[in-house]
């Protein structure tokens, strides 16, 4: 199938720089790692001046992915110890600074007459976000060119590096010492929405690719390099990482920037599936921005607490395989409806099929879909919709074979 992802506040460890966020989630986020987004005509190195340093945190250091690479440590063969080899191999975070090297970003920062993209702090703050770090707080083996390594989620080592593995030390321990807490659906989307929802339209248009936030699938395409979780937790995922995306686009309106099709398009699926027991209320209406973010947010909070079973899953997946995305607004706005929806279709597919639901035919009429949204240009809603049928009809067949106590 194709695939297009309440924490202890610790000062002392913080995270790699983000472009901002809504200020509402600032009593999960690390607020020593809160740097702005760069503005247009910033483009030196480290630009701005630390939170971190300004609030005299200054013996908290980055120590880098070598720290995390050695065979006792990550870096081993076996499952329990390889997380830093399937990062250097398989995760294309490893390669975010080396994407600014390319002919690709070349033509995209002329477009925006900067000078060079691999230097520049509105390419490097998710790219290469050890570039806004103060040299002060960087280890001799840091390396710049890391790109988006551990630290940018677990936050600065220093303080808990070499106690981390001990045997008798529990998670909460680990977080004590300064280790940002990721457990949660909510705590990862606040860690990755930041770099993977909201882009300077002058980015954009430059020929950035457009970013369309998914968590749970964005996850596995990492791909994961930590313990497996229940089956149920991809729709979990699936609905907070909505959710915040919601909440940054919300909150980046109010502020005159940000996409009113991609909110809407987000709106009108919490209003679809709030029709089908998902467990929360139909969000409010536009234009109160301040409202929809609160809202996104109390749903984001509260996703992980939500039962999921078969029952509740294969009827939200079949309503959603057949909503309207016929939009009275704009086709941005159809389009952006049409793409939120394959998602959510592809995420309550996977989650049914981990927990042994068959669903036969799915696969090809979700690729199908994909495929039809791939070029926003090209759209088709007519053809887009005729090509639900076959996930409904995938869907339906399921339903007729579930067992009554399925749930």
């Amino acid at each position: 199938m194709l695939i297009p992802a309440v924490l202890m506040l610790v000062s002392r460890a913080p995270a790699t720089p983000v472009p901002e966020q809504s200020p509402i989630t600032s009593d999960f986020r690390d607020s020593t790692s809160h740097f702005s987004h760069p503005s247009k005509t910033e483009d030196k190195v480290g630009s701005g001046k630390s939170k971190v340093e300004s609030n005299g945190a200054s013996g908290i250091k980055y120590t880098g992915a070598m720290s995390c690479q050695s065979s006792s440590c990550h870096g081993g063969a076996g499952p329990k110890s390889n997380q830093n080899l399937v990062w250097t191999k398989s995760d294309f975070h490893a390669r975010a600074y080396a994407i600014l090297t390319t002919s690709r970003s070349a033509r995209i920062a002329e477009s925006l007459k900067i000078a060079s993209a691999p230097e520049s702090s509105r390419c490097t703050v998710c790219h290469s976000p050890f570039q806004a770090v103060p040299p002060g707080q960087l280890a001799k083996s840091v390396h710049s060119d890391e790109g988006v390594s551990c630290e940018s989620c677990h936050g600065a080592a220093s303080g808990w590096i070499r106690s981390h593995t001990r045997k008798d030390f529990t998670h909460r321990d680990r977080v004590n010492d300064g280790m940002r807490d990721l457990k949660g659906s909510y705590a990862r989307a606040n860690v990755c929405v930041a770099c993977h929802e909201v882009i300077d339209p002058a980015i954009l248009e430059a020929g950035h690719p457009p970013l369309i936030f998914e968590l749970d699938s964005q996850l596995v395409s990492e791909p994961p390099h930590w313990k497996g979780e229940d089956s149920w937790a991809v729709p979990r995922a699936w609905l907070a990482g909505q959710a915040v995306a919601l909440r940054e686009q919300s909150w980046r309106l109010s502020k005159g920037e940000g996409s009113v099709p991609r909110l809407k398009a987000l709106l009108w699926l919490f209003q679809q599936a709030s029709k089908y027991d998902l467990g929360v209320s139909i969000p409010p209406a536009l234009p109160n921005y301040a409202q929809v973010q609160h809202w996104a947010d109390d749903v984001a909070r509260s996703a992980d607490g939500k039962p999921w079973g078969a029952s509740d899953c294969l009827k939200l997946l079949k309503g959603l395989a057949g909503a309207d995305i016929a939009s009275p607004d704009t086709a941005a706005e159809q389009v952006s409806r049409a793409e939120v929806l394959v998602q959510a279709l592809d995420r309550l597919a996977v989650a049914l099929k981990k927990n042994g639901k068959s669903l036969e035919g799915i696969d090809p009429a979700l690729n199908t879909l994909f495929t039809d949204v791939r070029d926003p240009h090209a759209f088709d809603p007519t053809q887009f919709a005729q090509h639900q049928k076959g996930v409904a009809a995938a869907v339906s067949a399921a339903i007729q074979n579930q067992p009554p106590t399925a749930n």
